[in-house]
């Protein structure tokens, strides 16, 4: 409550303190999006207890940096009309063939976010050196990503201890609710290959972790 500043080291500290609360000492940080880099702050701030991170749909190029310009695009619109720019952009994320009744729900909850939350929360995730981020977390980095956007996989594995990302089809930018059967399969994967060191057959099946990354998307 009160808080005046969102910015990805603090909401990385609402994650320690969550974790502080509950007691956790060993964790997987799963971020969706904007999540992915509140996740890895969140891992720098407790390295000895978080032993992996699994970005959803995003760390598309760990090396990528706005300017001044591009910031603006973003972000102009939203301080000319929130509610009207953040349900445009919403709904470009997804597919054509999206349900329509999810978009608008999802739609709705996030153009009815305050203003300053929304706004500030983007200004300092297009400021964020994610590059400089990452090279400070020593830990394995996974990606559940959609395959309409391009990943720079072996740009990111320049930087991350180790890095791999599965690809899922017919999804936009919210996998987890667009096709949660297909997401929770490459989770469990994922979750089963970074606790024992093994991917699961369901893995391959579905297009896993080693296809995926035999090269750029």
């Amino acid at each position: 409550m009160g808080r005046e500043t969102w910015t990805m080291p603090a909401y990385g500290r609402d994650v320690v303190a969550v974790a502080d609360s509950l007691g956790l000492d060993s964790m997987i940080l799963i971020g969706h999006s904007m999540g992915g880099p509140v996740a890895l702050e969140a891992a720098r701030m407790m390295p000895d207890r978080v032993i992996a991170v699994v970005g959803v749909d995003t760390f598309n190029d760990f090396e990528v940096k706005f300017n001044e310009l591009q910031s603006m695009s973003f972000i102009k619109p939203l301080e000319e009309n929130f509610t009207l720019a953040t349900g445009a952009f919403v709904k470009s994320l997804f597919t054509p063939n999206s349900d329509t009744a999810l978009v608008r729900e999802v739609i709705d909850d996030m153009s009815s976010a305050p203003p300053e939350v929304g706004i500030g929360s983007l200004k300092a995730y297009l400021a964020l050196d994610q590059a400089e981020l990452i090279d400070q977390v020593k830990i394995p980095i996974r990606g559940i990503n959609s395959a309409r956007y391009p990943v720079k996989v072996e740009t990111n594995k320049k930087h991350a201890v180790s890095y791999e990302v599965v690809f899922m089809e017919d999804v936009g930018h919210f996998p987890y609710l667009e096709d949660p059967e297909t997401f929770n399969s490459h989770l469990t994967a994922i979750i089963k290959e970074l606790m024992t060191g093994e991917a699961s057959g369901d893995a391959a099946e579905a297009g896993g972790i080693e296809a995926a990354t035999e090269g750029e998307q």
